[in-house]
Parts: C-alpha cells; structure tokens; sequence
C-alpha cells in the first residue's frame, strides 16, 4: 500500500514533468512507443503517402466489389489490415 509521504512526493514529482515545450517535441514524443504500427489507432502513419493508401484501398475494394454495406466495411477492414501488416514487414 502506497503511503502519504509516497503520494505526496509523486505529486511534487510530477509537478516538475511538464512534457515536451515545442510542437517538434510534441510530435517526437507522440511517437515513442511505435514499434511497428499494427496497432495504431491511425491507419496512415506520418512517414506513409495517404495517396498510396487510397489507391491501395481502391484496388482492394475493387477486388472484391463489396454489394452490401456489411461487404463494404468488411473490406474497407480488410484494406486497412492488409495495410499495417505491409508496415510490419
């Protein structure tokens, strides 16, 4: 069980961490814990071309020519993992 003093010293501690100061810093450190992507919550990560995406998701859905609104989220689906594990190899 954690004691007064202890929760009192993390709270004058993290007083003292203010994060990153400019926006350079704020986008490096948005990143630290990327490894490999496959599970971020973006599909496009900042060093892909969103144009690549879009053209690889066409090709996906005109692959399969989804009929159904079900069909088309399943491919769009589809589209987006197919995506990430590109990244993870």
């Amino acid at each position: 069980m954690t004691s007064l003093s202890q929760i009192e010293a993390n709270r004058r501690n993290a007083l003292k961490s203010t994060g990153p100061k400019t926006e350079n810093g704020k986008q490096q450190s948005r990143r630290n814990a990327l490894k490999h992507g496959l599970t971020a919550e973006t599909v496009i990560e900042p060093l892909e071309d969103p144009e690549e995406y879009r053209a690889f998701e066409e090709a996906i859905v005109s692959e399969y020519a989804p009929q159904t609104p079900v069909e088309q989220e399943l491919v769009h689906r589809l589209a987006s993992l197919l995506w990430r594990l590109r990244r993870a190899t």
